[in-house]
């Protein structure tokens, strides 16, 4: 995931969205398995774990691929690109357009994250 900072000073990240859900079920205060919470954390990793087989399938075959851009912290636009080849040329070019000064070129309203 490309991270640096643009003329201002602002950090800027630019990723490709690898889960289709924008939240960690398995976060916790921690992850040592231990007692009722490893238990809780086995429920909820199993069905993940049986459909990852077949997510990973459609990423391969030509599932979009989501696009998250980063502005100092906070995401300001996401957008999807078909293929890998595709999405790695899409964030070289967002990474390109910030860090040339030029402002980044995205479609759509960008909210300022300042």
């Amino acid at each position: 995931m490309p991270t640096f900072h643009d003329s201002q000073g602002v950090r800027w990240s630019v990723s490709r969205r690898w889960w289709p859900f924008r939240f960690g079920l398995l976060r916790g205060p921690t992850m040592s398995g231990d007692g009722m919470y490893g238990l809780v954390q086995l429920v909820i990793a199993v069905p993940f774990l049986l459909v990852w087989p077949g997510w990973l399938l459609t990423r391969l075959f030509g599932a979009p691929w989501t696009i998250v851009v980063g502005r100092a912290g906070r995401q300001v636009h996401a957008e999807r690109v078909v293929g890998w080849a595709a999405s790695g040329r899409r964030i070289t070019e967002i990474v390109a357009s910030v860090q040339g000064g030029g402002g980044v070129s995205l479609p759509g309203p960008v909210a300022d994250a300042s």
